[in-house]
C-alpha cells in the first residue's frame, strides 16, 4: 500500500493503516503524477503521464482486516488504484478519482515533492507538533518499557 499524505509516519491518519502495517520502502512514484492539496489536511495524487514528477511515498504491507478498516475510511474524491513506482513497479495505493481536483480551485504542490516536504515548507506548527509528537511517543514508550521490567 503506497501512501503519500495524511498516512505517512508521522502524520495524524497513519495509525488508519493498522497496528500491524509493516514499512516496506520509502521511495517515489513514477515521474507520471503530480500532487494537489484538496485541504490543509489532505493531498490528492493524480496520474497525468506525461508533465508528471516523481512524488514521496511510503510502501507499507497491511493485514487483510486492517485493509478492510482502511478502504472503508477512504472519502471522495480519495481512492485505490494502482500506483507506479521510481523502479517501475505497480502496487496498490492512493489515488484521486478522475474529475476529483480542479486545477483552478487546488493547489498543485508538487513541486514540492511530497506532502511531507509541502507540510515542512508551509505549516508553522508542522514542526512544532511534530517534535512534540516525538517527545510524547518517547515517553510513552519509555514508561512501558519500564512498567514491562517491572
Amino acid at each position: 500500500m503506497a501512501v503519500c499524505g495524511a498516512h505517512l509516519a508521522g502524520f495524524p491518519l497513519h495509525h488508519h493503516l493498522g497496528i500491524e502495517a509493516k514499512l516496506i520502502e520509502t521511495t517515489t512514484t513514477a515521474p507520471e503524477y503530480r500532487l494537489f492539496a484538496l485541504d490543509k489536511s489532505r493531498p490528492a495524487l493524480v496520474h497525468v503521464g506525461d508533465g508528471g514528477v516523481a512524488i514521496d511515498v511510503e510502501v507499507y504491507e497491511l493485514s487483510r482486516d486492517d485493509l478492510w478498516y482502511l478502504l472503508r475510511s477512504i472519502p471522495t474524491p480519495l481512492g485505490l488504484g494502482r500506483v507506479k513506482l521510481a523502479d517501475g513497479e505497480f502496487v496498490v495505493g492512493f489515488i484521486c478519482a478522475h474529475g476529483g481536483v480542479d486545477a483552478g480551485t487546488h493547489q498543485d504542490i508538487s513541486k514540492h515533492g511530497g506532502w511531507k516536504a509541502f507540510k515542512a515548507m508551509t505549516d508553522d506548527d508542522f514542526m512544532c507538533s511534530r517534535t512534540a509528537l516525538e517527545v510524547i511517543m518517547h515517553l510513552f514508550f519509555s514508561r512501558c518499557q519500564l512498567q514491562c521490567q517491572i
